[in-house]
Formats: structure tokens, C-alpha cells, sequence
């Protein structure tokens, strides 16, 4: 991801805090899609992107949570996204 985020930082299920990496959610979406036969790293790209956004507006202040990232709702809007490719 080529853009700015103003998160900073993430705390993780184990309570470690480290600093928020949008490459991370990008890689993990880029494996996501190879697994399922279609990789796109420009799709990855982009879903990144979205995320991210979301992330921004339900918190812009907050601390990010890395088990806010795996709830089943982020699950199926990324499964459905990756269907669309």
C-alpha cells in the first residue's frame, strides 16, 4: 500500500503493542487469493486500501486491535471481494 495512514499502532492477541503495517494486511490478502487460485497483487493492492479506510473511519483514534481484524464480518466482505476478482 503506496498511501498514508495515520494509524500507528496495533495491539496484538497477546497484548504486545507493535507498529501498524498495512504490508502485513496486504500480504495476508495476497496469500488469501493465491490459495484460491487467483493471485493479483494490484487486487491485493487495492483490498488493502479499503481496509485500511475502514479501519480509519470506525476508530481514527484508537489503538487497533488485531483481533478486530479477524471478526467474521472483515472475514466475508474479504472473501466476497476476492470472489469478485
Amino acid at each position: 500500500m503506496n498511501g498514508q495512514t495515520h494509524l500507528r499502532q496495533i495491539v496484538k492477541r497477546t497484548g504486545e503493542i507493535a507498529p501498524f503495517s498495512p504490508e502485513k494486511i496486504e500480504q495476508a490478502i495476497f496469500k488469501a487469493m493465491r490459495a484460491s487460485g487467483v493471485p493479483n497483487r494490484k487486487e491485493a493492492r487495492r483490498l488493502c486500501s479499503e481496509v485500511v479506510a475502514s479501519l480509519e473511519k470506525t476508530a481514527p483514534n484508537r489503538r487497533r486491535t488485531s483481533n478486530r481484524c479477524r471478526t467474521p464480518s472483515n472475514r466475508r466482505c474479504t472473501v466476497a471481494a476476492i470472489s469478485r476478482c
